[in-house]
């Protein structure tokens, strides 16, 4: 067609232009075309050819997928992959050995025809070189494994392998086991077990055909013939006084194991674990029983060799064996500064006594049982807080910035307030206790149910009661929180539930756990049964019908017991965070440690511009004004004073 006559169709020229350009790569891209389906076709032609050449060789693959299989079945070389081990005598294992110490994975071309004698030669050739960090090559036997870590046949090729395997990369392994330590296992010898000694549970040891009673006494450190019987008083140490009971008033049933020994009920020698825990009744009792039996013999035997002696001094145990150390705290650094007091285990051997420092740097006047009391308390609210998940039952959780160290130090604080005060963090989940205690954890999925929130655990309690009423997209929501992999059904959810819990209570944990087990399992708190622990957890839980059992109030008119009223509905209506928060201002401690202690309500005039409750941990009394005018005006207060949770004690 002319230029004339496209002028008619498309006056225009720019659309002439364009129209000529579209016509013109349409024929050069239909050329390309052609030749491109020619180039498939001689391809084809000549790959044909070849696989009639290679003939057997190709005979694995099936009819109509000769067009898609890799060219790398066409090479005789394949490029495979070497791995270095190590056997191990300890563990009797072949271990991998990393690239950084010698090993590593490392990538070679090999022939299909290679069998195991040829691999083991180039496995050589790359590992056992001038940088074998392992000794001599020499004194070491070889061998090559397949990917399964299995010695290979000695005919068996590397295509052989790829046809039966059908993996498109292999990897080997040069397994090396030194010379001597192949001749020692080749001993069938057994040792002669006769010469050990022999250790019984009565103490006893049987060697060469003479039975030797042991002495493995817990109270073997501190024999009694070093205490003066008659006038002397055994100590049992607190960090800001000492109580001291006479042992010659004190009969044998009233001498408890655990405060003789607070912390380490043990002998070195002897290893207690979950097998060997004193489970029974009649287990515990003779134990005791044989405890108070050396106590009477031994005190029995001194007071007659001081009888027999005139102007003997009673020995008394040499104070240089208890080491006494201060502890310095700073307000708003408890957690931190705790820790690392407590980072070694001697400081459970310690006599500690604490003091703070204020935020402005001076001096914080008190100190006592109140303080240390505080100090727990403080430390545990801040543990709740940076180290653990979950609502009502708390559970500590990884941190990238604590080692083996601080939970360690972490366990030991926990043991310490046990020891000296009977306090323990009741919001950790007893599930998390006793797995660190060594023991079986029962009942997980009601603890899990107290570890979620309000709304998870909610939706968790319908679906077991009635999988049908719950909304399965919340179900299915909540489980997926939880990483929950499984299809969810009525007859599968229990066993998800279960599984779910002892992940997020047992085994997330369970680094942390068994740092906690090295420090509590083999104390004397490692000897309280389940049921106890359960019974100190309740008992030590604030209620307000609990404080208000130990509650006196001393009133001497009538304002005086309209405030007392006004205390006590105060403690009805509160939470149980206030409540903690109560008790903490009153005797130190945010938990109800010993059911023998009241607390008493005192009332003092006061001025209404400087009115405010006064309280004094060491006597456990809550000094209030004599006057307010209604209760809300009395909750504001109270309110105002607990929840600034700085107190400051200036009283020694």
């Amino acid at each position: 067609m002319t230029e004339e006559d496209l002028k008619e169709f498309l006056p225009k020229y720019g659309d002439r232009i364009a129209l000529r350009s579209l016509i013109a790569k349409r024929r050069k891209h239909k050329g390309n075309t052609k030749m491109s389906l020619l180039e498939k076709l001689k391809h084809k032609l000549k790959r044909n050819q070849t696989e009639e050449e290679a003939g057997p060789s190709l005979s694995t693959l099936s009819e109509g997928s000769t067009s898609s299989y890799s060219k790398n079945a066409l090479k005789n070389q394949r490029i495979i992959e070497f791995g270095l081990m190590v056997f191990d005598v300890s563990s009797h294992l072949y271990k991998s050995i990393r690239a950084k110490k010698g090993g590593g994975v490392r990538k070679t071309k090999v022939s299909k025809h290679n069998c195991k004698a040829d691999l083991l030669q180039a496995a050589k050739e790359i590992f056992l070189n001038g940088q074998f960090g392992y000794g001599n090559p020499d004194e070491f036997e070889c061998d090559i494994m397949d990917y399964k870590q299995v010695s290979l046949e000695e005919n068996i090729t590397v295509g052989e392998i790829i046809d039966s395997t059908k993996l498109q990369k292999l990897r080997f392994y040069l397994a090396l086991r030194r010379k001597t330590d192949i001749a020692s296992d080749s001993d069938d010898s057994l040792p002669d077990i006769s010469r050990y000694p022999k250790r019984t549970r009565d103490g006893y040891v049987v060697e060469k055909d003479q039975v030797v009673k042991q002495d493995y006494s817990p109270i073997r450190q501190l024999p009694v013939s070093q205490l003066d019987v008659n006038e002397q008083t055994f100590c049992t140490s607190t960090p800001d006084n000492t109580h001291r009971s006479n042992l010659s008033q004190t009969s044998s049933d009233q001498l408890n194991l655990v405060d003789v020994f607070p912390l380490f009920y043990q002998d070195p020698e002897i290893s207690f674990g979950p097998t060997d825990r004193l489970n029974s009744a009649d287990e515990t009792l003779n134990l005791q029983h044989d405890i108070d039996l050396l106590l009477e013999e031994d005190s029995a035997e001194h007071v007659s060799t001081l009888q027999n002696q005139e102007n003997v001094t009673p020995p008394l145990r040499p104070e240089a064996a208890i080491e006494e150390r201060t502890i310095h705290i700073r307000r708003g650094n408890c957690m931190a500064d705790l820790m690392g007091a407590f980072s070694e285990d001697k400081a459970l051997q310690q006599v500690i006594t604490i003091g703070r420092t204020l935020e402005t740097g001076e001096k914080e006047l008190g100190s006592g049982n109140g303080v240390v009391m505080d100090c727990l308390c403080e430390f545990w609210s801040d543990f709740y807080e940076r180290c653990t998940t979950g609502l009502d039952e708390k559970v500590p959780f990884l941190r990238h910035d604590f080692t083996e160290q601080e939970w360690k130090a972490c366990a030991r604080i926990y043991l310490f307030g046990w020891a000296h005060f009977k306090y323990i963090p009741v919001q950790l989940s007893t599930q998390f206790i006793k797995a660190a205690l060594g023991r079986p954890c029962q009942n997980l999925v009601d603890s899990f149910l107290k570890f979620a929130n309000r709304e998870d655990s909610q939706v968790i309690r319908s679906a077991l009661e009635d999988f049908a009423s719950v909304d399965l997209d919340d179900l299915l929501d909540v489980l997926g929180n939880h990483s929950v992999k499984k299809r969810v059904s009525a007859d599968t959810l229990q066993t998800i539930i279960r599984e779910v819990a002892h992940k997020e209570l047992i085994q997330e944990p369970m680094f942390i756990i068994d740092n906690w087990k090295e420090v509590l399992q083999f104390s004397a708190f490692g000897l309280i049964s389940d049921a106890d622990l359960s019974s100190l957890y309740e008992e030590s839980i604030p209620t307000g019908r609990k404080v208000l059992k130990r509650l006196t109030i001393n009133a001497k008119d009538k304002n005086e017991e309209d405030v007392g009223n006004h205390l006590k509905r105060y403690l009805r209506e509160t939470d149980s965070a206030t409540l903690g928060s109560f008790l903490r201002f009153c005797t130190g401690s945010d938990l109800l440690l010993d059911s023998n202690k009241i607390i008493t309500a005192e009332f003092t005039d006061m001025p209404e511009v400087s009115r405010t409750p006064i309280g004094r941990t060491c006597s456990q009394t809550i000094q209030l004004a004599n006057r307010f005018d209604n209760f809300p005006q009395f909750r504001a207060e109270m309110n105002s004073v607990l929840r600034s949770n700085i107190w400051v004690f200036d009283i020694v």
